[in-house]
């Protein structure tokens, strides 16, 4: 499939985002040390960025103020090696979520993902969301770089053709940690996507290969923390050395 170029103010570089993992104590606190040596691997072996406070670093389990607290953390520790994306997930309001983005944002973060499922209810429809999120850039400054996670909890809520075009023309979001698992809806988003500022990253091993090949932007995934190198390397030379990245 041959797509329209993109445009290239996108300030964030393509490649691998390992989505981070988070260190803690026997007690629960956080291990600082750990946290450390986790964003030190993922850099010295190439990865282009940090996805930081997503799922696997088990967000789940922190209050608002230990997401922040987090977000705080590695940014100050990427002292701009590299961006860091940041995730901004909270069980709480649109208001709730507004304040958490601007906090995640303000504490250094390079861009702020907003979680897709918290925008609506599982049984309230695209435009439903659409209002939700309108409402909710209403409260952000457009100088805060904002991205887009399809978080499988607490429900899994896809992007619908409607719902991605519609933020592809805020020209408000440049990053999505796209989590659909199939190469042809993949396809179709870039599609979508085509000349927008608003870049496809995908989450998934198994296609990101072909991904690759069809235009997605990177890999934003858990496992480039176990083997960082790896994902960085078929990131930057899948195009290059078909045959090894085939192999790998």
């Amino acid at each position: 499939m041959n797509l329209p170029e993109t445009k290239t103010s996108n300030p964030l570089p393509p490649g691998s985002y390992p989505a981070m993992l988070t260190a803690f104590h026997d007690d629960g606190s956080f291990d600082w040390q750990g946290v450390d040596c986790l964003i030190d691997d993922c850099l010295d072996h190439g990865a282009a960025g940090i996805f930081a406070c997503g799922l696997s670093a088990e967000i789940m389990q922190m209050d608002d103020q230990e997401k922040g607290q987090l977000a705080e953390y590695i940014a100050k520790r990427v002292d701009g090696r590299a961006p860091v994306v940041a995730t901004a997930i909270t069980a709480g309001s649109i208001d709730d979520q507004a304040a958490l983005i601007r906090r995640v944002h303000d504490c250094g973060a390079d861009a702020v993902a907003i979680g897709v499922c918290q925008l609506a209810t599982a049984e309230e429809d695209d435009q439903v969301w659409i209002d939700h999120a309108t409402d909710l850039l209403e409260q952000i400054s457009p100088e805060v770089q904002l991205s887009m996670y399809e978080c499988p909890l607490p429900y899994h809520r896809l992007l619908s053709e409607k719902n991605l075009r519609w933020a592809a023309d805020t020209g408000r979001f440049f990053f999505l940690k796209d989590t659909c698992c199939c190469l042809d809806t993949i396809r179709d988003r870039l599609t979508i996507l085509a000349g927008s500022n608003l870049q496809l990253l995908n989450a998934n091993t198994r296609t990101l290969l072909d991904s690759l090949d069809t235009g997605v932007y990177g890999f934003c995934g858990i496992g480039s923390n176990y083997m960082p190198q790896l994902y960085a390397w078929l990131c930057q030379n899948w195009g290059a050395q078909p045959q090894l990245a085939s192999e790998l």
